[in-house]
């Protein structure tokens, strides 16, 4: 699910300006140390600044420079890993340089030493750091997202892209990547699964420049080329390994069993399929064809006891519990009966259970009152000229 956000108004809150840091040059990147009042500063003067913003003992704030790595172009991209050793500066020239950010001698300023150097092959956008700090990705102008692995430094992966990767956006937890790179849609990837693209998701006009998601992966705030930002419900809870249904028929009803663990679903060639939802895979239960040629709606009873078909002109019930009688029916292990089938002269349009699960009204160009209890009889028909009070 996806909002776009426009307040009808918005308080003004009054925040204090302590300090002003001079002479930074146009800014285009920064990135806090974790835990720390240090700051990484990019600019468009060929540097990157790495400031300390202090308290002294009369509560006034002031910056010191720590370190100004000159670089051969302009800086557009510095981050701290997640531990705050590492220090990742991209620039202009495609240069990707790591340094090592660690305090040496108590007192004294964190020392900076340099790690390693990948070259891109164009412009570099956005840094950012897998949360473990074992990957680190690299979008830019090369049109495409650079996998880096941070055990050896070697290039795992790269992603092609339509367009140049303003941005990347590791999940929390990890397991997702948002990049731009594409017109009018934001692509997330799995990393479990080498960062295979998994799902795009659409804007309405614009390009995408920035994303953020919850500090608990729930949502994910996009905002870009456009009047809005755009804030998706996101489905990490809900990408589980092997719960994907592929069918040459398509889909065309689904209905979950009141307490969630079967989960029935209707095909467009008349196939109704039970499945057993809290396994690990789809495990299937049960199936039967109902008919085709009109739509197909599937409805459990609220205590979870029938279920209700229809599909085109054909209603079948079929009952979870009874498994018929002994000596007159044979014996049935699948633990889905069928009670009632009715054959109409046109398409069913609708069917719901009442909330006791006692009936169930079923609708052609009449509707139709079935007693469950009563094997499922009709006791009333109501036409047009009926009226309910």
């Amino acid at each position: 699910a996806s909002s776009s956000l426009r307040p009808s108004g918005i308080t003004k809150q009054s925040f204090r300006v302590v300090d002003v840091i001079t002479e930074t040059g146009f800014v285009s990147a920064l990135s806090w140390q974790k835990n720390s009042n240090i700051l990484a500063i990019g600019n468009r003067e060929d540097q990157c600044l790495v400031v300390k913003v202090c308290r002294g003992n009369d509560s006034s704030v002031n910056t010191n420079i720590l370190h100004n790595v000159e670089r051969s172009d302009w800086v557009n991209a510095v981050r701290f890993s997640p531990g705050g050793t590492k220090l990742a500066i991209g620039d202009r020239s495609g240069l990707l340089s790591v340094f090592l950010f660690v305090v040496v001698e108590q007192g004294e300023p964190p020392a900076l030493s340099s790690l390693q150097n990948i070259t891109m092959e164009d412009n570099i956008l956005d840094i950012q750091w897998a949360p473990d700090a074992k990957y680190l990705y690299v979008g830019g102008e090369d049109y495409c997202i650079t996998v880096i692995g941070t055990s050896k430094w070697d290039v795992l992966q790269k992603i092609g892209r339509d367009r140049w990767v303003p941005f990347l956006a590791p999940s929390r937890g990890g397991s997702y990547l948002v990049s731009g790179g594409s017109e009018n849609s934001v692509s997330l990837f799995d990393v479990k699964k080498e960062w295979r693209e998994i799902t795009s998701l659409p804007l309405d006009g614009g390009i995408p420049l920035f994303a953020k998601w919850h500090p608990k992966d729930q949502y994910l705030a996009i905002s870009g080329q456009f009047n809005d930002v755009i804030v998706y419900e996101t489905s990490c809870r809900r990408l589980l390994e092997g719960k994907c249904l592929r069918s040459k028929s398509a889909v065309v009803a689904v209905d979950f069993s009141p307490n969630g663990k079967i989960l029935a679903v209707g095909m467009e060639s008349g196939i109704i399929t039970f499945f057993d939802a809290g396994s690990s895979i789809f495990v299937t239960l049960y199936e039967t064809v109902i008919g085709t040629g009109g739509d197909v709606t599937i409805r459990w009873s609220p205590n979870g006891r029938v279920i209700a078909i229809s599909s085109g002109s054909t209603f079948v019930l079929l009952d979870t519990v009874y498994s018929g009688e002994s000596g007159k029916h044979p014996q049935n292990n699948s633990r889905f009966f069928v009670r009632k089938v009715i054959q109409a002269g046109v398409n069913f349009a609708s069917l719901t259970f009442s909330p006791k699960s006692e009936w169930l009204a079923l609708t052609d160009t009449r509707t139709q009152i079935l007693d469950i209890k009563n094997n499922c009889n009709c006791v009333r028909v109501l036409d047009q000229e009926n009226v309910l009070s």
